[in-house]
This record gives C-alpha cells, structure tokens and sequence, in this order.
C-alpha cells in the first residue's frame, strides 16, 4: 500500500509541460519561387502540440507566417502522411504547395505525426508508439493546438462564417 501511494504522490509533483506559443520567438527566412518571387516569412519551429510528448522525433509542427500575414490570413495545414508511416514535421518548399500557400499569404503549418514504424528507446529497448490511431491523434492534437493559440498567432483557424 505503501508503495502506491509513493507512486500516487509522485506523479502529481511531475510537471507537465504547458502549451506554449511564443510569438517573439519566431526566425526570420525566405523562400525563392520558381518564378523568381521571394516569399519572405517568420518561421516558428519546435511548437509542440501535446502536453504528454511520446515522441519528440515527431510529435511537433513547425508554422511559417509570411510577411503580410494578417489574423484573417487562413491556414494551410500540409500532412505528409502516407502508407500510416510517420512524418517529420517539414520546411516550406518552393517547389511544393507549401511555397505556393506562403506566396498567397497563407500562415502554413507542418506538423509531425508518428507512424506504424514509430518507436522510442526505453532503458535500451524498443517501445513501438505509433499504433493506429496515432497519426490520426497526433494530427488531431496539431489542428486542436492551432485552435487554442487562433488569437495570439497570425492566421485564422476558423472561418467568419462558422464562428
């Protein structure tokens, strides 16, 4: 019984990470286009998008404001997932529609989800955490993620009409 309630009375002193977004943390950057435009952006990488993070390989998303981005500026949410394989959240691409989105002012958001092959390393042994539904979890967490911070960071996630 004693043991119980140590393992009780620890894991209500363990911290749990809040969610955050900084907006004076974003990188300045830009993207060339095809047709010669520079796109200029601010890049906010690292957001993590849970609170208990399973997976740090995965489980964040990297935003890209341009320049010109307004609060009504939509969203562009790029999902690199395939095959149920994880994805790596991503850098904006000139020759994707990631840069096509920033050339039209939209914020872009890539987010990271984990995968059928996804495993972290536990006292050297290989704990798979990317058992369906994660990807879908972990892409629900990032739309929920944006929905919180829709006030504090440029773009927005819910349009007029459904407000």
């Amino acid at each position: 019984m004693a043991t119980v309630l140590f393992v009780c009375a620890a894991a209500a002193r363990r911290t749990v990470p809040q969610l955050a977004f900084d907006s004076t943390k974003g990188v300045a950057g830009s993207v060339t286009m095809p047709t010669g435009q520079t796109v200029h952006y601010t890049a906010y990488t690292k957001l993590y998008y849970v609170t208990n993070v399973e997976d740090t390989t995965y489980q964040y998303m990297n935003v890209y404001v341009p320049d010109g981005a307004t609060q009504q500026s939509p969203i562009f949410l790029k999902n690199n997932v395939g095959g149920y394989m994880p994805s790596a959240p991503g850098s904006v691409s000139a020759g994707d529609a990631t840069g096509m989105a920033l050339l039209r002012e939209y914020v872009v958001a890539i987010p990271g989800v984990r995968g059928r092959s996804s495993y972290v390393t536990i006292k050297k042994k290989k704990v798979y955490n990317g058992k369906a539904p994660a990807a879908i979890l972990d892409l629900k967490a990032a739309v929920r993620y944006l929905r919180h911070f829709d006030s504090v960071m440029p773009g927005d996630m819910l349009p007029t009409r459904q407000r």
